[in-house]
């Protein structure tokens, strides 16, 4: 796939970017093209060789559209992981490891689950850190917004597919404040993925909050 000046993009191992030149320049014998891809932070730049980009896992920032699909996914009913951590750590690796939206998505919603649900070892929780910030970071590029509302939405999302996952009267009490932070998180991100009607919610929250921060 091409790329044009000011494209967003996605690099496996350093995450969001944008391109800020096409330059022509033999850094490498043989390769006379380069993508030079300014990352998110601002502090760092890449380049990667326009013949190599698609061998390297370079793709576009996702689509809106797969927005909307990644937040659905986020409090989308969790799935229980198996409680053996060497399977279950594999598969949170295979998960990552497709840098896919949804995928990484579903590796979050599932671990923040187990941690709410039952406990999260060390690796468990490195996983969820990276899964996380890969999420957080691609969302905020896709977005435009600023990391911090990105991971807000995410944690807000979570928070939902907890909350319903619990039956328990404790997880039921109401919490209107929290509940109304989570609808406009939502409907924000709804908003700027331009899928449409945002779907109403009407969980509530409680100490689920924080097994995705």
């Amino acid at each position: 796939m091409q790329y044009s000046v000011n494209d967003k993009v996605m690099h496996p191992k350093y995450g969001p970017g944008h391109v800020i030149q096409v330059q022509h320049q033999e850094l490498v014998p043989g390769f006379e093209h380069y993508y030079v891809i300014e990352l998110l932070d601002k502090a760092s730049k890449l380049y990667v060789p326009v013949r190599k980009a698609d061998a390297v896992g370079i793709r576009p920032v996702m689509s809106r559209a797969k927005l909307a699909r990644v937040i659905d996914t986020l409090h989308d009913e969790p799935h229980r992981l198996v409680k053996d951590f060497k399977a279950r750590q594999e598969g949170i690796r295979e998960k990552l490891s497709t840098a896919q939206p949804v995928k990484i998505a579903e590796a979050v919603r599932d671990l923040a689950f187990r941690r709410y649900d039952d406990r999260l070892t060390k690796v468990d929780q490195d996983l969820l850190d990276r899964a996380r910030d890969m999420l957080v970071a691609e969302m905020a590029a896709a977005t435009d917004s600023e990391v911090m509302e990105a991971n807000e939405t995410i944690q807000a999302a979570v928070r939902l597919a907890i909350v319903n996952e619990s039956s328990s009267s404790e997880e039921s009490e109401t919490a209107p404040k929290s509940e109304a932070l989570l609808r406009k998180l939502l409907k924000r991100m709804r908003r700027l993925s331009a899928s449409g009607a945002v779907q109403e919610q009407t969980s509530q929250v409680s100490k689920a909050a924080h097994y995705v921060s």
